[in-house]
Formats: C-alpha cells, sequence, structure tokens
C-alpha cells in the first residue's frame, strides 16, 4: 500500500494551524526533521488528491514555497517514524513511548505503545489534554467505567487504568487500528480492564452507561456524535472533549449546552482547547 507525503518547510507560527488543516483533509501521520537549523515536516496522506490539497493549501495560505508530493511505501514511513520515535511525557510523570525506548527511571507509569499508523503516541498537545483531564480525575476514576471515543492506540485507556477505572473501553471506526489494538493490550501487562471495539458507537448497548467519556477527536468528527455519546452517560458522568482548537471553543460550548451539558473545567496549549462537561442537572 502506497501513501503520499507533503513534504515542506513551514514558519513555526504556522505550524499548529497548517496541522490541523492536514488532520481535516485526513492526514495519517507526520514526521519532522532538522537541518541546519530548519524544520521539515512531512504530511501523510492515503489519497493523492488529500495530498495535492494540502501542498495547495500550504501554498496559497501558508507562504510555503518549497512544498513537493512524493509517493512512499507504507513499511518505509512506518521505518522513519519508528526512528524519529522519543519518549512522551503527558503529565505528572506519566510516559509514553515503544517497548524499546524506556523513558526516564523516576516514572509515575509507563504507558507501551507500538508506534504504528494509529494516532496516539502521546506526542500530541490533544492526546497530552485529555490525559492530564484523566490523570486530575483520578480519584473519580477508581472503580468506575470509561469510554475513550477515537481511541487510535488505546493509549487513553491505558492511562485510565493506571487511575484505577474498572473497565475501559476504546472504540476505533479504523479497522487498520485492530492489530495494534490488541499488541499495545498486551504490552500493558494484558489490560485485564481494558477492551477495544472496532466500528461505531452504535456497536455499545443501550443499557450500558459510563462514568467518564473522552472524546478526543476533530470538531467536525466529534459534534455529530454528541447526541448518542450523552445517552451512553451516566447521570453524574463527566465528558472530556479534546482535539478542539482554540477558535472552536465557543461552538463546542454552544454544542455541549443543547445537549444538556454544562462546561465544569478547561485547558489549552498552544492552539488546542479541551473542556470537561457534567450533566446540566441538580
Amino acid at each position: 500500500m502506497s501513501f503520499y507525503s507533503v513534504n515542506c518547510s513551514i514558519p513555526s507560527d504556522q505550524f499548529e494551524n497548517a496541522t490541523a488543516v492536514a488532520y481535516n483533509l485526513g492526514m495519517t501521520g507526520s514526521l519532522e526533521e532538522v537541518e541546519n537549523g530548519t524544520v521539515f515536516y512531512e504530511f501523510f496522506f492515503s489519497s493523492k488528491a488529500d495530498a495535492q490539497k494540502m501542498a495547495s493549501i500550504l501554498q496559497d495560505e501558508y507562504r510555503v514555497s518549497n512544498c513537493t508530493i512524493k509517493c512512499t511505501e507504507k513499511q518505509d514511513w512506518n521505518a522513519k517514524w519508528r526512528q524519529s520515535m522519543q519518549p512522551a511525557l503527558l503529565t505528572q510523570g506519566f510516559w509514553v513511548s515503544p517497548p524499546w525506548l524506556a523513558p526516564p527511571e523516576k516514572r509515575a507509569a509507563w504507558i507501551k505503545i507500538e508506534p504504528k499508523m494509529a494516532f496516539g503516541t502521546g506526542h500530541h498537545e490533544t492526546t497530552r489534554l485529555a490525559a492530564s483531564e484523566l490523570i486530575d480525575s483520578v480519584g473519580k476514576l477508581g472503580n468506575r467505567r470509561l469510554l475513550d471515543i477515537g481511541t487510535g492506540s488505546g493509549v487513553l485507556c491505558f492511562v485510565a487504568q493506571h487511575c484505577g477505572c474498572s473497565w475501559a473501553l476504546g472504540v476505533e471506526i479504523d479497522e487498520e487500528c485492530r492489530g495494534n489494538l490488541a499488541e499495545n493490550k498486551e504490552l500493558n501487562r494484558g489490560a485485564a480492564n481494558v477492551d477495544f471495539l472496532i466500528g461505531t458507537l452504535e456497536g455499545i448497548q443501550d443499557d450500558v452507561c459510563f462514568d467518564f467519556v473522552v472524546m478526543n477527536m476533530l470538531f467536525v468528527e466529534s459534534v455529530p456524535l454528541l447526541d448518542r455519546v450523552v445517552k451512553l452517560m451516566s447521570r453524574r458522568a463527566e465528558l472530556v472533549w479534546s482535539g478542539i482548537l482554540l477558535t472552536e471553543r465557543d461552538q463546542i460550548i454552544e454544542h455541549a449546552l443543547k445537549a444538556g451539558l454544562i462546561i465544569a473545567g478547561e485547558r489549552e496549549e498552544n492552539e488546542w482547547w479541551c473542556g470537561r462537561f457534567c450533566r446540566n442537572t441538580p
């Protein structure tokens, strides 16, 4: 299977916004390399048309003049990704890294993720924001159920496991994540209280409810799921909603209010925002 990479160098003040555009276009991953003080980026797409559209946007809107597109094999892309990996600190001593790349010895938890095609190696702000909300809620997570929507590599389920939740269910629509999720579960001591569902939220029975829900997804992907999410929340459940740009904050809060949720906390990192919501009931 071939992938198409958009190769360029982007001004640092434009990179976060450009990355958000790339994710909206279906980017499957990215790499960065530093050479003589200049940072070069590769954005990977499974569709040549999406790669061409990204290149056009970079040239027209982001002052990029050195943009090229090339075709690369999936195995080569994975090999380069592995070589570029470094341990990622989520927060408060929680580290994420491949099993062959140990983080510092002084750590609260080591979550082992085999870096493949799934999003969620701990290096992106949206993952750190969501993980921080979970870790700060450790007292509430004990012996409670968590649902992670768009689980990717399963990293947030493993965070919840370390925080003492009784059961974590990760839902992922991408069939290619199935093998990676099984592998990551085994790497994390078998994670007996973690399960994964490949499919949609409709695959969860109506009589199953969760005390915590995490939704780390882009605006356009997460908003249509909100009504179903609320139905899966227990009476005192909380929703951690990440993957949102700061510029989308007010729209997210408005959508949540219409669904019967109010904001209970928020945090941000660079261009990204994460909100914590609860039901608007006594």
